[in-house]
């Protein structure tokens, strides 16, 4: 019987080969962080390449990036405003959040994407605000491949962490069985002697 593996379902994972970065670029693009770092220990396990899961991630993250800008930019607020009275008694204050974006946008939008909180509807605010994309895009692109960089490379180098642990572990196990065993015996001795 194999010792228990937490990596026991990826070893038997079917090679996919250029797929399996299709795969990533539209899980990240999907759900973002979480997916990188699993195809970091994915790669740790040799069932794709590094270099190829970052660039999947980057192009994932990216694309769902300016989808989320185009959905602010195309959406025209202004109609919804036209039609439903709870945005028409919200509109100063979006009217206000939109000067506010023109200004600070690009220092809005560094700080939720360097801290992952409310990324989504800072792109889709800034995107509502019409902040050029040329302003925008350059600086966050270059946080996208410093951030997915990260993320894939801590998910590779705690595969390959837990990868060593498991060794230690099972080395560590045959020791405490052993010691059960020496224990064991030591009482059973013991227990026998006082019978007699």
């Amino acid at each position: 019987m194999m010792p228990f593996s937490p990596f026991a379902p990826l070893q038997t994972f079917p090679d996919l080969g250029l797929l399996s970065y299709l795969l990533i670029f539209v899980l990240v693009a999907i759900q973002g962080s979480f997916v990188t770092l699993l195809a970091g220990l994915a790669a740790s396990r040799g069932i794709v390449y590094l270099p190829g899961v970052i660039i999947a991630a980057i192009l994932g993250n990216t694309i769902a990036d300016m989808g989320w800008y185009m959905i602010g930019y195309l959406g025209r607020f202004e109609r919804l405003i036209a039609r439903f009275s709870y945005f028409r008694r919200h509109e100063e204050i979006v009217l206000v959040l939109q000067e506010e974006i023109q200004e600070q946008g690009l220092k809005i939008l560094v700080v939720t994407k360097m801290t992952m909180s409310m990324v989504v509807p800072t792109l889709i605010a800034v995107g509502m605000a019409r902040l050029p994309f040329l302003r925008w895009f350059p600086i966050i692109f270059i946080i996208e491949v410093i951030w997915t960089t990260l993320i894939a490379s801590f998910g590779y180098f705690f595969g390959q962490q837990i990868s060593r642990a498991e060794t230690g572990l099972q080395i560590l196990g045959i020791v405490g069985l052993f010691l059960v065993l020496i224990l064991l015996l030591w009482f059973i001795r013991r227990v026998y002697r006082r019978m007699i």
